[in-house]
């Protein structure tokens, strides 16, 4: 934990950070995928893990799926971004020495 500042540098070590790709001069499709540079293949794997996980077991999670997948991502994507919000969250439980996560979901109100 000591070697990162903020979550970021963590997600783009880890090489699940998402980039553009512009195809044709900027003129054809653009798309995202993540990064895979300078990344460890089984802490990305194990990203990918934990976002699949949290977003069929977790009630905070599954609604933040739910919302990706509306809006037309990927199934593979949204469990990436899944993976990299749990690391955000954790990241700054861990570093700034916060109580376990408790997202107003879990009190009973719905987040937008």
């Amino acid at each position: 934990m000591d070697d990162f500042s903020h979550a970021g540098q963590l997600i783009k070590q880890s090489g699940t950070n998402a980039i553009v790709i512009q195809t044709d001069g900027g003129r054809g499709g653009v798309y995202t995928k993540i990064s895979k540079q300078g990344g460890n293949n089984y802490l990305r794997a194990t990203i990918y893990t934990i976002g699949k996980n949290l977003s069929h077991d977790n009630p905070y999670f599954e609604d933040f799926y739910a919302r990706l997948k509306a809006k037309g991502k990927h199934t593979h994507a949204a469990y990436i971004a899944g993976g990299n919000k749990f690391l955000k969250v954790a990241f700054s439980m861990l570093n700034k020495g916060r109580p376990p996560f408790m997202p107003p979901l879990w009190m009973g109100y719905h987040l937008l």
